[in-house]
């Protein structure tokens, strides 16, 4: 946006010139008032007071805003710092524009307040404007041209201060101005922001463009007059454009592509302006045929536009002297949309609806100003502020969506994920960085490892001497990076406790065994017989508990025929006392046996094993023990089909074997055996195993069917201390 620096005795005649159809008569009062208002009161810069709220009222006029705006921004001070009261300017100008004003006058001057204010009050302060522009949307506009005029004229004041406000506009203002898509005022903040957050780089950017601004200019003139030729040979009539790029969009582009200065081709772009969306679209292809075009740079915002309801296609080419370009198309309409946003919706007239009380209440006229209010009503709903840092935490996180740039104590510049964190930061530096991370300083103060950063912080890690990551890391990190480090850390970190308990547990069994056998052979045994392709990849998961040690004796010395039969009383019963529990094609009066290696109880897939005198054994259908799996291939004629019987007599009870994984705290045992009592279920033999800060429990129960097995598997799980429980 074009600025000039209005002096009272200038007010009227630059107004009526870029504002013709303003009630001039109505405008002239206000003017006169808020004069008589603020008197002789000065400003930081020893000018006349008045001059502020004359540029902010300038500044809605060049955003074509209504009268009535214009009127509220002259007066937005008038409460605040003099004795007039909100009921005398109703009286002398209106509800409308009292509302406004007080709309305006209930933010207060937050950028004004002292150092020590307190965060509940920062708050409270960004909490009253949302309300405000929730009211009358008009009010983000006057507080945006209020904002601007105070950045433009931020030298006066002390640097701590200049810098205090350029953070809070970088943080609030812009992504405001963003949202509701000024996007000339957007640009004009940041770039101040940068001059006085940043003011060497503000100072390089800045030489470096204006040493090659002549060079640029003439070649800018050229690639407009070529496009100019090549559109109006197709029959398109179109207004074009160069324009330089602004210097926060030139730091965040050297930021992100890691470029020098002299690497970044397309400071200036070509904008073409064209009389409709069919003639966009043609003159995209006229200049795709005159030049190379990269797709990997094509953006069409017509066709899926922003959420501030910014639209246009964005392209890049080479040109024939081989200069990236960037080329923007673009309707009329679009073009204002774009350079003023949910402003342009005021041009010369003023929008009103009549409610049902007959109060005359400003109609949102589009459904992008509609849907960035929506946004802050559904924000304060669900963001209260009973927690101030909450508060602050969301609006800053959820108004920039976008990334945010950060400085290292010795002056580099980090651009991170909005709502990253001094631990983000570290994992962006180095990885080493992060693990040994241990505290942090943001902008000279210590900070908790879960502040969230915001643009323009000085941010210095403390080191400790060890690498100490912790698992509450991944509830902040923001950054995908630094999550991936974490997690991977952690999972060889467990992958490394597991080899190193497998290893212990392994000599724990060795020890156990009554085999002539030595270490080194069973190991290598037992990892073949495991299915592991080395002898570390079975001990971590046999220290992880995938394989436990009576599975691992069953593997390594399977019973033959006769020990596969050959089960315990409570696992060996007749036919006739196991009251018809399997059906086998009518036939009775036959023994049977439930196997020990894999325990089927009623309600599994089973299959029966037609032993040499001994009856039949039942086993699951997928029993993994290997001396079973064998006889299904060698003996598969002995294999019969056997079901549960539908109507059971009595009640038997089954074995099942259960492995718990739990915590070694005191009397967690006590709890698991309650639990299993209350479930009504008998416990046949227990023993437990410590393992460091973890004990295994093997258990072996009396279930009557599948279903009361699985209702305790649940409630064994529920118990506070286990970590995992298997059957």
């Amino acid at each position: 946006m074009k600025y000039t620096e209005l002096k009272p005795e200038s007010f009227v005649l630059e107004f009526k010139k870029i504002s013709p159809q303003f009630n001039w008569e109505k405008l002239e009062r206000v003017w006169n008032f808020a004069l008589k208002a603020h008197g002789s009161q000065r400003r930081a810069s020893g000018e006349e007071y008045i001059i502020h709220p004359m540029n902010v009222a300038y500044v809605l006029a060049q955003m074509e805003m209504d009268c009535t705006t214009v009127a509220a921004g002259l007066l937005h001070d008038v409460v605040e710092d003099t004795s007039v009261t909100m009921h005398q300017i109703e009286q002398e100008f209106g509800a409308e524009i009292a509302q406004l004003v007080d709309g305006v006058t209930k933010v207060g001057k937050m950028e004004y307040h002292s150092s020590g204010e307190s965060f509940e009050e920062q708050a409270e302060n960004y909490r009253k404007l949302l309300f405000a522009v929730v009211d009358d949307v008009r009010v983000i506009f006057i507080k945006l041209a209020d904002r601007i005029h105070n950045m433009r004229t931020l030298k006066y004041l002390p640097e701590p201060r200049q810098k205090q406000i350029a953070q809070e506009t970088l943080e609030i203002y812009v992504p405001l101005a963003n949202r509701f898509g000024i996007t000339s005022l957007k640009w004009e903040l940041e770039d101040l922001c940068l001059k006085h957050l940043y003011p060497d780089t503000y100072k390089e950017i800045n030489d470096f463009i204006h040493e090659r601004k002549t060079s640029r200019d003439k070649y800018v003139t050229y690639f407009v007059r070529t496009v100019e030729e090549h559109l109006l040979s197709a029959g398109i009539e179109a207004h074009i454009t160069g324009r330089s790029k602004h210097f926060f969009s030139i730091f965040r582009k050297k930021l992100q592509r890691k470029l020098s200065y002299d690497e970044i081709y397309d400071y200036t772009a070509i904008r073409i302006v064209v009389n409709s969306i069919d003639e966009c679209y043609q003159a995209l292809d006229v200049i795709n045929s005159k030049f190379h075009p990269l797709p990997e740079r094509f953006k069409d915002y017509i066709a899926l536009p922003k959420d501030n309801g910014y639209r246009s296609i964005h392209h890049v080419i080479i040109s024939e002297e081989g200069r990236t370009v960037e080329i923007q198309i673009r309707t009329q309409e679009m073009h204002l949309q774009a350079e003023e946003g949910s402003a342009a919706h005021w041009r010369y007239k003023e929008f009103y609806e009549i409610n049902t009380s007959g109060n005359r209440k400003l109609a949102l006229q589009t459904e992008t100003i509609a849907k960035q209010v929506q946004w802050l009503r559904d924000f304060l709903k669900s963001h209260p502020l009973d927690d101030s840092t909450a508060f602050l935490k969301s609006l800053k996180s959820d108004l920039n969506m976008e990334n945010i740039i950060v400085k290292t104590p010795k002056g580099d510049y980090l651009e991170l994920p909005s709502g990253s964190t001094p631990l983000d930061f570290a994992f962006s530096v180095h990885t080493d960085l992060g693990f040994k991370c241990k505290g942090a300083k943001v902008n000279g103060r210590i900070a908790a490892l879960d502040t969230m950063l915001s643009n323009g912080d000085t941010v210095q890690i403390i080191l400790g001497k060890e690498m100490k990551p912790s698992k509450d890391w991944l509830l902040f990190l923001k950054t995908t990076k630094a999550k991936q480090k974490v997690r991977s850390w952690f999972r060889q970190k467990e992958l490394e406790d597991a080899y190193l308990l497998g290893q212990k547990l392994f000599d724990r069994f060795y020890k156990k065994t009554s085999k002539d056998e030595k270490r080194e052979e069973l190991l290598k045994k037992a990892t073949a017989l495991c299915k592991f392709d080395d002898e570390r990849e079975f001990l971590t998961s046999f220290g992880k508990g995938s394989i436990d040690s009576l599975k691992l004796w069953e593997l390594l010395y399977p019973p033959d025929e006769s020990q596969i039969n050959d089960d315990e009383n409570i696992t060996a019963r007749p036919y006739d006392l196991a009251e018809n529990v399997i059906s086998l094609d009518g036939i009775d009066n036959i023994l049977v046996h439930f196997a020990k290696c894999c325990n089927p109880v009623r309600g599994d897939n089973i299959v029966g094993y037609v032993t040499r005198g001994r009856g039949i054994t039942i086993h699951l259908t997928d029993c993994t023990n290997p001396a079973f799996r064998n006889l299904l291939k060698t003996e598969s004629e002995r294999i019969v089909k056997v079901v549960w019987d539908k109507k059971p007599k009595g009640h038997d009870l089954y074995p099942v074997r259960i492995v718990i994984d739990a915590m070694n705290k005191p009397h967690l045992q006590d709890k698991i055996t309650i639990t299993i009592a209350k479930a009504k279920i008998k416990i046949h033999d227990q023993r437990f195993v410590p393992e460091k800060e973890m004990i295994k429990l093997f258990l072996t129960v009396l279930v009557q069917d599948k279903k009361s097995l699985e209702a305790l598997l649940v409630k064994l799980k529920k118990v506070k201390g286990v970590l995992e429980v298997k059957a």
